[in-house]
């Protein structure tokens, strides 16, 4: 069987790092060297960095690129504040129902599960 490289293919996040980094850079914002496959232990923070600039700029003035990430970035917060509230809402929900049952049937409960 000959020798593959595929092994070494740069994963999801790793690719995302490389992105944001190159928006960082590319926008004059100081990054701290990393190696080919980005820094992916800085990402969020990285995004982080990224999206607090995106905010207070117009990205419409910057690379297709970047306004692309920015929307796709806008809809993922959009998202995940969406299933945010969905899980605190449930939770909610769940305590109150808790609340109304005896010490014994939270236990029968708790043995169930």
């Amino acid at each position: 069987m000959p020798c593959r490289s595929d092994y070494m293919e740069p994963n999801e996040r790793e690719r995302e790092s490389i992105t944001v980094r190159g928006f960082l850079k590319g926008l004059g914002l100081s990054v701290k060297p990393a190696g080919g496959y980005g820094d992916v232990q800085n990402l969020d923070r990285d995004t982080e960095r990224l999206c607090t600039w995106c905010k207070s700029h117009n990205v419409t003035n910057y690379s297709l690129e970047l306004q692309i990430w920015w929307r796709d970035h806008q809809i993922a917060d959009q998202k995940r504040e969406v299933e945010a509230a969905r899980l605190s809402a449930l939770k909610a929900r769940v305590n109150a129902i808790k609340a109304k049952l005896t010490k014994e049937e939270l236990d029968t409960l708790m043995k169930g599960a």
